[in-house]
Formats: structure tokens, C-alpha cells, sequence
């Protein structure tokens, strides 16, 4: 199976990395001869961030690198504060403050966003959350909480852009 490295720039060959173990599917691939990787700049592409929390922790770590791949990142989150750090940083050109699972909060933040800094190329939705509990105790609240973040919330930034 061929794995595609997204970065900036032309090709570029990959070396076959040394584990001093390997597994069958490592083997297979080292006898496949060498990987290659295409680079791809995200230029002046506006990119919206929808993150868990795009101001902290796994969210505000790929606003930045988008960033220092070139987007112009807008981070959306709840929390105020950690947004503006996290534009504040330089991890992200703007934010828009809202719960993806208010579809109108959503849509007026993008609008707004959009009116400031132009349309967006890319979207980055990777909200979500995950709540465990034996399924028979699970109450059908949880499952219509975790159904309109983890589902419609994407749904929700889809339309907006």
C-alpha cells in the first residue's frame, strides 16, 4: 500500500527506515523498492480549523503547522480565551467562537470570518468527543449528545462553507 507525505515543495524520495524489527507488512513494503512522497504548499489557501478546542492541545498543534505550512487557519472553538491565544501565537490568522452544534452560531461565525478574511479553500473538521458507558446503561441523551457534535457538527460546518 502506497502512503502519500503531504508537505511543501516538489518529490522527494523517502529512505527506507532501519527498525531493528520488523514486522511482515514492513518486509513487504521494504521489497517494494522505494517510497515516494509528493509535497504540496497550502500557499494562500484560507483553511477553517474545526477542531475539539482549536486553541489547545491536538487541535491549536495542527492549526499551527497548517500555519507554517503556509493556510491562513481560522481555529473554531467554545472557548474564547484559548482561541485568542492560540491567534495570538501565530498559530491562526482569525477565530470564530461557537458550539458546532448550535448550527446558526456555525454559520454566522464563517460568514463573519469569511467577510474578514475571504472565502475558505479547505476544510479541517475534526471535532468530536467520546463518552463509555455499558450500552445498556447508556441513556438516549448521550447518544443525541454525542450524534449532534461527533455527526452534525461536521454537517453544520460543511453547509457553513
Amino acid at each position: 500500500m502506497e502512503h502519500e507525505h503531504v508537505e511543501a515543495g516538489g518529490l522527494e524520495r523517502l529512505a527506507d527506515g532501519g527498525h531493528a524489527r520488523r514486522g511482515h507488512a514492513e518486509h513487504r513494503r521494504a521489497e517494494q523498492g522505494p517510497r515516494w512522497t509528493r509535497r504540496v504548499g497550502l500557499g494562500d489557501r484560507r483553511l477553517l480549523h474545526h477542531p475539539a478546542g482549536g486553541g489547545r492541545g491536538i487541535g491549536r498543534a495542527v492549526a499551527s503547522a497548517l500555519s507554517a505550512a503556509g493556510a491562513t487557519v481560522t481555529v473554531l472553538g467554545r472557548q474564547q480565551a484559548a482561541l485568542d491565544d492560540a491567534v495570538a501565537a501565530g498559530h491562526a490568522k482569525g477565530l470564530i467562537v461557537a458550539d458546532v452544534t448550535d448550527p446558526a452560531a456555525v454559520e454566522a461565525g464563517v460568514k463573519a470570518a469569511e467577510a474578514a478574511r475571504g472565502p475558505f479553500d479547505i476544510l479541517v473538521a475534526n471535532a468530536g468527543a467520546a463518552e463509555s458507558a455499558p450500552f445498556g446503561k447508556t441513556e438516549p441523551a448521550q447518544f443525541r449528545r454525542l450524534f449532534d457534535l461527533n455527526v452534525l457538527g461536521i454537517v453544520h460546518a460543511a453547509r457553513a462553507v
